[in-house]
């Protein structure tokens, strides 16, 4: 599982990477306990201009549950190579493939699926920005609560994107990856149909 946090990553230069940790306590997203810092591994960086880069990235386990969680920095998105800028400037079309800035860094074919991801978990974000505000506020919020809040976010400008996904991965969830969705809702019909049958 992933937590995102606010451990930074720079480049001093063309192929050096620098972390700057985040220090705040860690808190395991399924059970609410502390985490305790186990190891570190590498993560690759695919950037804009072609390059592929490394960066060693911190791995905790919960000290109740034992699950495991890798530490993903805010420049970074979880199960995503390229850095989280990149993707947001293909879903708001700051970016597209006829940009010329864009010959050496994410294909066509990758540019469109991170816009259907986006659009295809959109509901998602929708629901765990509204489930988790409404924990945070104590009180209850109109159903069109988190497509309302994902907007304003937007309109912020960059860094939208770490912000809502903070409110998935730091609480448990998750996004379906595009080219996946389509067997995880058969799954789901599956499962329906099984459990239906067996209470028949």
């Amino acid at each position: 599982m992933c937590i995102l946090t606010e451990t930074s990553i720079f480049s001093n230069s063309k192929d050096s990477i620098h972390m700057k940790y985040d220090d705040a306590p860690k808190i395991c997203p399924v059970c609410g306990n502390l985490l305790k810092y186990r190891d570190r591994r590498q993560r690759i960086i695919r950037t804009e201009d072609g390059r592929t880069l490394w960066c060693t990235v911190r791995r905790f386990k919960c000290t109740n549950c034992n699950r495991l969680h890798t530490e993903i920095p805010k420049q970074l998105t979880p199960y995503k190579h390229y850095q989280t800028s990149s993707i947001e400037d293909v879903i708001d079309g700051v970016t597209d493939e006829s940009d010329p800035a864009t010959a050496d860094g994410p294909s066509e074919q990758t540019m469109k699926r991170w816009r259907r991801w986006f659009s295809s978990n959109e509901d998602r974000l929708h629901g765990y920005i509204r489930n988790t505000q409404q924990k945070i506020l104590e009180k209850h919020l109109p159903p069109d609560y988190g497509s309302s809040y994902l907007r304003s976010a937007r309109k912020n400008g960059a860094g939208w994107l770490h912000h809502v996904l903070c409110f998935v991965y730091n609480l448990g969830g998750f996004l379906i990856p595009y080219y996946e969705k389509r067997l995880y809702l058969e799954r789901l019909r599956c499962t329906y149909l099984g459990s239906t049958v067996s209470s028949a």
